[in-house]
């Protein structure tokens, strides 16, 4: 039996000095490898979106990383915002 370990990996660069030229790069990476989601800084989110629009790759992101200090109202005002620009 062949498993397909691509479909769970998450490739993901969160540095704080990402840049758009590596954010292209991870999507069009996970796009060719089939891998199931990148996971960017929250302000890629639309550009990541565009890039991966007719893939299946899906775009994460986080909210309060990496320190998590992040009140919870403000991490669900975050977390919707994020989704809503397709996150």
């Amino acid at each position: 039996m062949s498993i397909n370990l691509a479909s769970y990996i998450d490739h993901t660069i969160l540095k704080q000095t990402t840049t758009i030229s590596e954010v292209d790069k991870v999507c069009l990476d996970a796009s060719l490898e089939n891998f199931v989601a990148v996971c960017i800084p929250p302000k890629y989110v639309p550009d990541a979106k565009k890039l991966l629009d007719g893939s299946k790759v899906k775009v994460c992101t986080v909210v309060g990383f990496p320190l998590g200090l992040v009140l919870p109202k403000q991490r669900l005002k975050k977390s919707r915002q994020h989704w809503k620009w397709g996150g």
